[in-house]
């Protein structure tokens, strides 16, 4: 190690210098509490780092797993919603147990929407985290607001693409509405599991005053 090699050279000028004893005895006792301060320092140092890497480590899976989170919540809702306008454009009486049949296939089936709206989100938190940044005054609203108008785009683009709606509940206005509503959800859910509704709270100005 460093230390022990610096320890060596000073005990073999100790031996060839005609200085006196004591003054290396110094020189060493000196260089003993530095090298320790060092080492002490380095560990610290190290620790903080551990530290920090395993808190950016546990806020990236707390930020995953408000996304997965979001995404099935925005799925149940919309998905539900989706069930009652289709079975409604019947114009039919349908019981509460057949209602409530129906809807649960339509949960346990639909797992491509729940793919799309995964992906959709992951876009519109990208973009909402971003805008947090440029207009903090907005960041309360930022992560609802990016929720639903993701699932807004994505119903459009498939609109443009298969010049259809394939999510039949959402062709008509309120079914539409309803589906937007669902990623504004979705939305409120990644905000409170992530942390973000926390630190939306806390204005510009408060954190100045912190920092003073």
């Amino acid at each position: 190690m460093l230390t022990d090699a610096v320890a060596r050279m000073i005990e073999i000028f100790r031996m060839v210098s005609p200085l006196p004893a004591f003054a290396f005895s110094g020189l060493s006792g000196c260089w003993v509490h530095l090298s320790t301060a060092a080492i002490k320092l380095d560990h610290a140092m190290e620790a903080l780092s551990l530290g920090r890497n395993r808190r950016d480590g546990m806020k990236f899976v707390r930020r995953i797993a408000a996304l997965l989170a979001a995404a099935l919540g925005t799925y149940v809702v919309a998905v539900v919603a989706n069930s009652q306008f289709v079975m409604n454009a019947h114009n039919v009486p349908i019981s509460f147990s057949d209602r409530f049949n129906m809807t649960a296939f339509d949960v346990s089936n639909m797992w491509l929407y729940l793919v799309i709206i995964l992906v959709a989100l992951l876009l519109g938190f990208l973009i909402a985290a971003l805008v947090k940044r440029l207009l903090p005054r907005l960041s309360r609203y930022a992560f609802p607001v990016a929720g639903a108008a993701a699932i807004g785009a994505t119903l459009g683009l498939m609109y443009i693409v298969f010049q259809t709606v394939p999510i039949s509940g959402a062709r008509s206005a309120m079914g539409f509405l309803s589906q937007v509503i669902a990623g504004g959800i979705g939305g409120w859910i990644f905000a409170r599991m992530a942390g973000g509704a926390a630190n939306s709270g806390t204005k510009p100005s408060e954190n100045a005053k912190t920092v003073s």
